[in-house]
């Protein structure tokens, strides 16, 4: 070979050997970035990783506070004890002593005339009854007083114990004065015995009228009461209080 050849040769040969080197070094440096992308990348997707796996992770947390929360509701929002049947509910459906066959405590009954009695003679201290009658339908005792000689009318309600009103009727009739004299055996006296005497019978009693009267010459009481409807007539003597059923 000659020696201008050569020299071209290796003047070729050494440029040919820069170009490669010069070609490596971009290829290292285009790889280094990529490396970097992927290096990068691979840390944001590990950190996205790792946030989703917190964010999943304070979820159960906050159902498990919602669920904590539901469990610590108030007891009081559960049925309140006080919701149960009351147990004077029952007790109020008893029956009411008021409807005893005695009729002892119903209005017009022994209990209400007698106290109609005892209300009519609070109203004239010293006064004598003579007659008294219970209207059923109003409900209320109309009593007769003589007092004084003076006749009065004392209208008392169903349960003898309040005055509705009192009325003057003038003087006494004669005939009412001597009955009233003729006797030991009081108006109040005359209706308990009745009631004793009716005891027996079956059915609520009210009284229907109490009266002192003459018949033949003899002055007696005359009761009658009211059994279920029923008219029963007695006689009361007006000395030894005995009674007489009619």
């Amino acid at each position: 070979m000659k020696r201008p050849q050569k020299i071209l040769t290796l003047g070729s040969a050494a440029l040919m050997s820069s170009l490669l080197l010069v070609g490596c070094g971009n290829t290292d440096q285009n790889q280094a970035p990529a490396q970097g992308d992927a290096t990068q990348g691979a840390a944001g997707d590990a950190t996205a990783a790792a946030t989703g796996a917190t964010q999943d992770a304070a979820t159960p947390e906050a159902s498990a506070d919602e669920t904590s929360a539901a469990a610590s509701a108030s007891p009081s929002d559960t049925a309140s004890p006080t919701d149960s049947a009351s147990p004077t509910s029952s007790a109020s459906g008893s029956a009411s002593p008021s409807g005893s066959a005695s009729g002892s405590a119903v209005n017009g009954g022994q209990a209400a005339a007698l106290a109609a009695v005892d209300s009519a003679l609070a109203q004239h201290q010293g006064g004598d009854v003579v007659e008294i009658d219970y209207d059923r339908r109003a409900d209320k005792f109309e009593v007769d007083v003589i007092a004084d000689g003076n006749a009065h009318r004392i209208t008392v309600d169903g349960t003898g114990k309040n005055v509705q009103e009192d009325r003057a009727d003038g003087r006494a009739d004669e005939d009412d004065v001597a009955e009233l004299q003729a006797t030991s055996v009081s108006a109040k006296d005359a209706i308990k015995r009745v009631f004793e005497h009716a005891e027996s019978e079956a059915g609520t009693k009210v009284l229907d009228e109490a009266a002192l009267d003459e018949d033949d010459d003899v002055v007696r009481w005359e009761v009658e009461l009211d059994i279920d409807n029923r008219d029963k007539e007695y006689t009361v003597n007006v000395q030894d209080g005995s009674v007489t059923a009619r």
